[in-house]
């Protein structure tokens, strides 16, 4: 599978010798689904439109990067394709592998299964009283304060109404997802939050006070339902978001050192350390302990987690593999400490079998995992 990979880039970048000429024609013309797959990894511009990566890239930036770490044995010197280069990589090992090229002998993680997440949680409520979610079946109740909810396949609903919600005690619900779980809920003023793996969020299960405040441990996107009168406020780690009525994502887990909020669309205020910072649409601030800095980025690439993949632009081995673990619910270790500086830009599936995840690194980053268990064995190639 590797030699394909590596004929396919050499074949686009025009860097084939003849011997490996003449293999390539005699690859397309195997079938047509070799022929189609070079037609799609070919088409520079369906690439980038179909991944949304490197919208704005520097190309000559982008090869540099890419020449300066140790990657797979492969010299590309045309320029234009630079910022295409993990792209290629990253569909030809996912539409390949789809295609059953990968013998026996590579599909190293067959075996061994590691499922992605799925929609679960459990909501605490009336003191410790709790309810598992598993996205199966539906469930109705009230809580001891009178307020009715309900949920379904993926949601936790609270019933929005003004008159029989009036007078109610003001008491805050916790919704909880562990690693391995996502779920999302329909807060009581009709405000939309979907969360992330281990994540928590705790929150009225009326919204009854001059403001509409929630606190956010972990990553959560949010659709914040317009009410002038009653601004909705998100309490991060030591930072604070207010928003009218708008579209935004909070990352907030307390391993990272940085925490972010990416706006969507509307308007957003961050408050941090008595300074408060604006948000325009497709702008990501980055919260540090003592440091705060504003990005601009692509809202869509950022908040990828929402639809069927991840996407991660220039980020560190160490970050990508935090997310893996929360989603796959699995453990790692470093066996060369080095490898966490790897950088990786690019897609990897989301609700696929963690074994594609590694092979897509493994073939744009110069490392080997090896699975035990639960446990992923990070190393360098040598």
């Amino acid at each position: 599978m590797k030699q394909i990979v590596d004929i396919i880039l050499k074949a686009l970048c025009g860097q084939l010798s003849k011997e490996e000429s003449e293999s390539f024609r005699d690859w397309l013309s195997q079938s047509e689904k070799n022929a189609s797959l070079y037609e799609r990894l070919s088409n520079e511009r369906y690439v980038l439109e179909q991944y949304e990566l490197y919208s704005r890239a520097d190309s000559r930036r982008a090869w540099n990067r890419v020449k300066g770490r140790q990657r797979r044995r492969v010299i590309f010197r045309v320029v234009r394709y630079a910022a295409c280069l993990l792209v290629i990589v990253g569909m030809a090992a996912y539409f390949l592998n789809e295609g059953g090229y990968f013998s026996k002998e590579e599909k190293q993680f067959a075996h061994q299964q590691v499922v992605p997440g799925s929609r679960k949680a459990f909501l605490v409520y009336d003191g410790e009283n709790t309810l598992a979610l598993d996205g199966k079946g539906v469930v109705a109740m009230r809580d001891s304060n009178g307020v009715f909810l309900k949920t379904d396949s993926s949601l936790l609903r609270y019933r929005y109404d003004e008159a029989a919600n009036a007078g109610k005690k003001f008491v805050y619900h916790t919704l909880v997802t562990e690693r391995g779980g996502e779920y999302g809920v329909v807060l009581a003023d009709g405000t939309k939050v979907f969360m992330n793996s281990e994540t928590k969020l705790r929150y009225p299960s009326v919204f009854n006070q001059q403001e509409r405040r929630v606190y956010l441990e972990g990553e959560a996107y949010f659709e914040v339902s317009p009410d002038k009168e009653h601004p909705f406020i998100v309490e991060g780690r030591d930072f604070s978001v207010r928003v009218l009525g708008t579209s935004f994502n909070v990352s907030n887990y307390q391993d990272n050192e940085t925490s972010t909020v990416v706006l969507v669309n509307g308007s957003v205020q961050v408050d941090k350390d008595e300074h408060s910072y604006a948000l325009k649409p497709n702008e990501k601030l980055i919260v540090g302990k003592d440091s705060v800095l504003l990005r601009r980025v692509n809202a869509t690439n950022a908040i990828s987690w929402r639809s069927d993949k991840f996407y991660f632009y220039n980020e560190s081995l160490e970050m990508v593999m935090k997310t893996l673990v929360r989603w796959y619910d699995v453990e790692v270790v470093y066996a060369n400490q080095r490898v966490k500086d790897f950088h990786f830009t690019g897609f990897i599936p989301k609700y696929t079998d963690i074994g594609k995840a590694f092979e897509v690194l493994e073939l744009t980053c110069n490392i080997k995992f090896v699975l035990k268990d639960r446990t992923v064995i990070i190393t360098q190639r040598e």
